[in-house]
């Protein structure tokens, strides 16, 4: 049998072909972002923070924490409307502990979320607030929008509110404890601060999210995310998934121990989905190694039809990773069907455990 393994490894590996749907937007934010007040989804990436009308609030926040002792990378694009003399009032991209909206006008949704991090593109003058005449960038904390207790002095930048969207990419460097803002392809912002101890107290579980609001003047607001890596909270894995992540390492085919299927479907459990969430941080962790995925069934039913049932089981889980942040180019999947049995089908233990999910790493070719 092991033989047999290792020549369906490399034939798989070599001249399988995939179908995955092709998605235009970014995987990761499908489906996972909470959204408040008037924010609106606009497509499968781009969000509606407010619309051109004064005293409006928005927020969208991803559902789950990530875990600040891994790097944080954005790339995304801004909308800050097209009314530059009477236009207002900005964004602010948030890292809190918290899902949380604050109040409108000036303090962009961001005002009076502590503990937090901000990073506002301000395009009104409040000058109580040391806000510069000129459109401006800047890093502040725990909700205070004043800049005499800001983590930066505000950046001055072109007119933002010109009608055209703005790149920006958001860096957090984990190692060096550091973070870089870019807009437009300049690096104007690079603050170096240990923010999981001198912010959070010590805590690096955090959500993210964008914050935006009018006030006496407005502008239409909106976000579109481009490209995003970061790690789950959930990063830290299980003693039993230590395991798999070790057998993976030595090159082995390893069965996921929670993932199981009931005969005949292909619905993922919760303790699957939790399993998969450690996958998905271990192959964040290891960028340069792709995964096969071999789906198993029972010996129930004929082997055609558990061949196509456990082909189906292998792309459930690579479309979970793959909702998850994982590559789609990184993933191979294939059912076998009822070929490899693991345990006696002559007993319905047997065929549970014969129900499975196979894993392994490989280099892609280059």
């Amino acid at each position: 049998m092991t033989i047999r393994y290792f020549i369906s490894v490399f034939l798989f590996g070599f001249i399988s072909t995939f179908s995955f749907a092709q998605n235009k937007g970014w995987d990761l934010i499908r489906g996972l972002i909470e959204l408040s007040a008037n924010a609106a989804k606009l497509s499968d990436n781009c969000f509606q923070l407010t619309e051109d009308r004064i005293w409006a609030g928005g927020s969208i926040y991803y559902p789950n924490k990530i875990d600040l002792n891994s790097n944080f990378n954005m790339d995304l694009e801004v909308f800050l409307g097209c009314k530059d003399g009477d236009g207002a009032d900005g964004m602010v991209f948030i890292f809190s502990p918290k899902m949380a909206m604050g109040r409108e006008g000036e303090g962009m949704g961001f005002s009076g979320v502590s503990p937090s991090i901000g990073i506002e593109i301000d395009t009104w003058q409040n000058g109580h607030l040391y806000d510069p005449p000129e459109d401006h960038l800047a890093v502040l904390q725990d909700g205070v929008v004043h800049h005499r207790y800001g983590l930066t002095q505000p950046i001055t930048i072109p007119n933002i509110d010109d009608c055209e969207n703005h790149a920006l990419k958001i860096n957090w460097s984990a190692l060096e404890k550091t973070l870089t803002v870019t807009l437009d392809g300049k690096q104007l912002i690079r603050l170096q601060k240990d923010i999981i101890q001198e912010i959070f107290g010590g805590t690096s579980e955090v959500f993210w999210g964008v914050t935006s609001s009018t006030g006496q003047y407005s502008n239409q607001h909106k976000v579109c995310f481009k490209n995003i890596r970061f790690n789950p909270a959930s990063a830290i894995a299980t003693s039993s998934f230590k395991k798999i992540e070790t057998a993976l390492l030595d090159n082995q085919i390893v069965p996921l121990a929670a993932t199981t299927f009931s005969s005949g479907k292909t619905q993922l459990s919760t303790d699957t989905q939790r399993e998969l969430d450690e996958l998905v941080a271990f192959l964040q962790s290891h960028p340069d190694n792709n995964l096969g995925i071999y789906g198993h069934t029972d010996s129930s039913g004929n082997p055609t039809t558990n061949e196509r049932l456990s082909a189906k089981r292998a792309e459930a889980i690579a479309n979970y990773l793959i909702t998850k942040g994982i590559d789609k180019e990184r993933l191979l999947f294939k059912g076998v069907g009822d070929q490899y049995p693991i345990a006696s089908n002559d007993t319905p233990a047997g065929r549970a455990k014969n129900r499975r999910i196979e894993v392994y790493l490989f280099k892609p070719f280059p």
